[in-house]
């Protein structure tokens, strides 16, 4: 019985360490995906069809940068 105790709290240790780094990924993906659709939807009427692969990267990126800098700043 004292195995499945340990194996018990194993996995919820497991669990607890994965949870936030699972859910910080998937919401880090998200957000890529709706930045690189929305710049897309900016930038369609100048570049047509042609798709420029990593933009919403590069966005996410830099978007996510601004807002530190402006978190940072005293008031």
């Amino acid at each position: 019985m004292d195995r499945m105790k340990r194996l018990y709290a194993y996995f919820f240790r497991g669990l607890i360490t994965f949870l936030p780094v699972g859910l910080t990924v998937y919401v880090l993906f998200l957000f890529v995906t709706w930045v690189e659709g929305l710049a897309m939807q900016m930038l369609r009427p100048f570049t047509g069809e042609f798709y420029l692969p990593g933009l919403g990267i590069v966005l996410g990126t830099g978007l996510i940068l601004v807002l530190g800098f402006l978190v940072s700043q005293p008031s």
